[in-house]
């Protein structure tokens, strides 16, 4: 499959981040792995999420689904679709990591700033306290 993004991607994310910003967390239905899936998914056409959502309603959950479907974890979802790179080399739309006490996070780069959903709702941090990224092409 020749994944790419489309034209008008950075209207689609821009859109799917505002979109978000008004939905509480809740874990399988809008968490941050969904969030990021929702953004790859504007981005691309691709969803990443297909067969996740409603599966779990907890982070070991979360876990235990992805066990289910072949990966160890969520970075190893992302090394399996997309190419990984130094988070200082991430860019806009582009997949950053962060290794958290209930397992890896994910959030969707925007410049220097990473945009994450957390349990208080859409945030940022610092591109480089990412642990790992991945390139959506």
């Amino acid at each position: 499959m020749a994944l790419h993004r489309i034209p008008t991607w950075r209207t689609a994310l821009h859109e799917t981040i505002e979109a978000h910003r008004r939905v509480p967390f809740a874990w399988g239905e809008h968490d941050c792995a969904l969030f990021a899936a929702d953004c790859i998914k504007a981005m691309t056409g691709l969803d990443l999420a297909t067969g996740f959502r409603g599966s779990y309603r907890s982070a070991s959950g979360a876990q235990r689904a992805l066990k289910r479907a072949g990966y160890a974890d969520l970075v190893a979802l992302a090394a399996n679709f997309f190419d990984e790179i130094a988070p200082m080399m991430a860019g806009a739309g582009d997949i950053a990591a962060f290794d958290t006490q209930d397992g890896w996070a994910l959030g969707v780069v925007a410049g220097e700033r990473v945009t994450v959903l957390g349990l208080d709702g859409l945030g940022t941090l610092d591109r480089l306290t990412a642990a790992k990224a991945f390139r959506i092409p």
